[in-house]
């Protein structure tokens, strides 16, 4: 079964949209991770990964956040910008395309987007899929943090020595003292491990992201990542039930930043766990995360 793909620029946004030849049965708007990533990669496994263009009746609309990748650069960026824009990429799509999704699915920082968008305006989608989500919102702050503690403490000791008494003091806050961390770090590329369980996907990850055009923006990601923090307040879990919403939760075995080891059961919705993944089920098992999404889709709200 091959894609038909469109590209258009919508609210400003770059999107691209993927219909089976065959017919769909409705598209799905994937919402993309970073802050400061870009749909590219998922749009690669698209067409990689014959999961997704061969045993799949739905087709994808994918889109670039407000200064990210091919959307191009952005004078102001926010956590609340790119919630306006989600909603009003939705609303558009189900009034005047063909392409009107049926079901909204966000990975990593894109399910928080998603959760809060849906929270906000709770009338948009029927269904919605959270990819990569812990239901701590403390989780992988902390986690980020101690995965780069401990590669910190193996490769650059006395660096550790000196930063480790200081970490989640009054006098060095956590953000302020995970930033005075990766300022240090000489060798933090050796972090990606940790977000995968399948390696050879994770091979084929690295190499999309090398030969790819489209870059990821560091400066997208602190502002947006700020404008969160500051527009949350204290960090407490992800009330799912509280969606008026279809709901399920998928993470990876492996992912340790969002602690995929942990059944999340009270969260008191649908949920899977793939074994043999980390951070990107997606990518690492598609197959079986295929299944476990056209179920979701076919089953009655």
């Amino acid at each position: 079964m091959a894609l038909r793909v469109a590209y258009r620029t919508m609210h400003g946004l770059y999107m691209t949209t993927y219909t089976p030849e065959c017919g769909s049965k409705g598209h799905i708007l994937f919402v993309h991770g970073g802050p400061g990533s870009h749909s590219a990669y998922f749009e690669a496994a698209l067409t990689t990964f014959p999961a997704y263009h061969e045993r799949m009746p739905y087709g994808w609309v994918c889109y670039d956040q407000r200064g990210c990748g091919r959307s191009g650069p952005s004078a102001s960026v926010s956590h609340q910008g790119n919630i306006d824009d989600l909603a009003a990429l939705v609303r558009t799509l189900g009034a005047t395309d063909d392409t009107a999704p049926i079901a909204l699915l966000g990975h990593s920082y894109g399910s928080w987007l998603l959760y809060d968008t849906l929270r906000q305006h709770p009338e948009l989608v029927r269904k919605a899929v959270f990819v990569g989500r812990a239901l701590d919102q403390r989780l992988s702050r902390v986690r980020s943090l101690l995965m780069d503690l401990l590669l910190l403490k193996l490769d650059q000791p006395d660096d550790y020595a000196q930063i480790r008494p200081t970490v989640g003091t009054e006098t060095n806050p956590f953000l302020a003292a995970h930033r005075e961390i990766i300022a240090r770090m000489r060798f933090r590329e050796k972090r990606n491990r940790f977000y995968w369980g399948n390696l050879e996907a994770m091979q084929w990850y690295e190499g999309v992201k090398q030969q790819s055009a489209v870059k990821e923006n560091d400066t997208v990601m602190r502002a947006v990542a700020d404008s969160l923090y500051q527009m949350t307040g204290p960090l407490g879990e992800f009330d799912f039930r509280a969606l008026p919403t279809s709901v399920l939760l998928v993470n990876g075995f492996h992912d340790f930043l969002m602690g995929g080891e942990t059944p999340p059961i009270s969260a008191g919705v649908p949920y899977a766990i793939l074994p043999g993944s980390g951070h990107y089920p997606h990518f690492e098992e598609p197959d079986r995360f295929v299944d476990l999404l056209v179920k979701f889709l076919e089953e009655q709200p």
